[in-house]
């Protein structure tokens, strides 16, 4: 069910709770903006390294953000920074809205 209230969102993105700041830097102003997102880090299979697996045969979700539209200047594009703990990023293919259409979701790789 998506989130559907202003209420809802800031609770969601608070960073009391599951939130972190973030800098969003648009290819299109190139002025920076502390945002809070949720940020989706990916998980290494430890198991899997143990016994010698490479890194190329495990499967590794890319480092994702969970933005509210609300608290952005614009919408991000491909192309556009972000810069998470220190660690400069670029959004990787076409930002994904959720249900709400309130949300949106980004990818990201290392600039």
């Amino acid at each position: 069910m998506p989130v559907e209230s202003a209420a809802d969102l800031a609770g969601l993105f608070h960073a009391a709770e599951f939130g972190e700041a973030v800098t969003f830097t648009p290819v299109s102003t190139g002025v920076g903006e502390t945002v809070v997102a949720i940020v989706d880090r990916p998980v290494r299979n430890a198991a899997a390294e143990f016994r010698g697996v490479s890194d190329l045969m495990t499967s590794r979700a890319p480092l994702s953000l969970r933005l509210p539209l609300a608290a952005l200047s614009v919408a991000p594009l491909s192309g556009d920074g972000f810069t998470v703990d220190g660690t400069a990023y670029t959004v990787d293919g076409k930002p994904e809205r959720d249900l709400s259409g309130k949300v949106v979701v980004v990818y990201l790789k290392k600039a």
